[in-house]
């Protein structure tokens, strides 16, 4: 019974990886779709709020993919072994990104990789640079690539590195999410609203994947 129990939850948990990548992919992809038609609304989800960022709506987009690849269990028509290498190729950019966007603030760069996409699309918001992801959510990216990134990585501890990471990004994503709540400004962490939403179930995804035996699951 304990056994049967125990497996159907894990069934369950199993399933919050693909809806956390299916709603990051999504929202990329609304995010894209309102700079390329101009319609600021699929860009922030909320009228008159900060906008995501091209850079950052295409890190949702390779995030959901990396979530998707990275599963223990195949759910797209191509090789396992395949599929997971273009899903670490997938969270490396991603971490590039971040990384890249977190020494243009710490040293004052300009590297030009926040005007790649939409260029003619972009302005100055809330004192960021055009099209230069905030540094809260560049961090956020960070952390939910090094939890995919670790997913295959062996622990003697209690809890996985990429429950860690997991833990980290909801709770990005509450603070993000929080601060859009009582500053709808969102002066503290200059994170959109949309992206907050996609870290914290990027968060769930990391805390359930199924090729490791999630918090949830191991407690049972």
């Amino acid at each position: 019974m304990g056994k049967e129990s125990n497996s159907h939850l894990q069934r369950r948990f199993a399933a919050i990886p693909k809806v956390a990548g299916a709603i990051s992919i999504i929202s990329g992809l609304l995010v894209v779709a309102g700079y390329w038609l101009n319609i600021p609304i699929l860009k922030s989800f909320v009228p008159r709020h900060a906008p995501m960022r091209p850079l950052g709506a295409l890190n949702c987009i390779l995030a959901g993919l990396s979530v998707w690849l990275l599963q223990g269990e195949a759910t797209v028509s191509i090789p396992k072994r395949v599929g997971r290498f273009v899903g670490r190729l997938c969270s490396a950019a991603i971490l590039a990104v971040g990384l890249l966007t977190l020494s243009e603030y710490l040293f004052g760069w300009d590297l030009g990789i926040d005007r790649l996409l939409f260029r003619d699309s972009l302005v100055w918001v809330m004192g960021v640079p055009p099209g230069r992801i905030p540094a809260t959510p560049a961090l956020c990216f960070c952390v939910i690539s090094c939890g995919l990134l670790a997913l295959d990585s062996g622990t003697r501890r209690r809890y996985h590195p990429t429950e860690v990471f997991g833990f980290l990004a909801m709770l990005g994503g509450m603070v993000g999410t929080l601060d859009f709540t009582l500053t709808p400004s969102v002066a503290i962490t200059e994170t959109p609203v949309n992206t907050s939403v996609v870290f914290f179930v990027l968060g769930c995804a990391l805390l359930a994947q199924p090729s490791q035996l999630g918090t949830f699951s191991r407690d049972i």
